[in-house]
């Protein structure tokens, strides 16, 4: 009968320890999953400021834009620009000078064309950013929502 204590003991000894390896790994595996998901937090605020600049960009940009349009189309359509316009040709009797005047007005265009597809160029790269960042964020928080939803 003592040999079955001791035997029972033992068990109990070792089962004690086991209990207590468990519970340290189950309380390893707390600390590190509260570490990843305070990782996970800092991540997703990130990208959250980074959505937001990114979009306070894009606003900006396109009020940029509409204001050189409006100014370009306000200066270019007024009455006293295309009065002006009209005197000045009509004092122009020299047909090299208004060669000469009509290439620096179209280089002057030119500019201003490359200007505009540059400024649209970086706009839709703008809205790729905005539009990667955000699939990128949606996508991290269905998994996030996925690993923490049992269903």
């Amino acid at each position: 009968m003592d040999e079955e204590v001791v035997q029972w003991l033992a068990e109990i000894k070792r089962l004690k320890q086991q209990l207590a390896q468990t519970q340290q790994a189950l309380q390893t595996c707390k600390s590190r999953e509260l570490k990843w998901r305070q990782h996970y937090t800092e991540e997703a605020q990130q990208r959250r400021t980074e959505v937001r600049l990114a979009a306070e960009q894009l606003a900006q940009a396109e009020l940029s834009l509409q204001a050189l349009q409006q100014n370009f189309l306000s200066a270019a359509d007024t009455p006293e620009t295309s009065q002006a316009l009209w005197q000045e040709l009509a004092a122009i009797t020299d047909l090299d000078l208004l060669k000469q005047q009509l290439f620096q007005v179209t280089q002057e265009r030119n500019r201003a064309l490359q200007t505009l597809q540059l400024e649209q160029q970086h706009h839709r790269q703008t809205q790729e950013n905005l539009t990667s960042v955000i699939n990128d964020l949606v996508e991290q928080l269905n998994k996030y929502r996925q690993r923490n939803d049992p269903e």
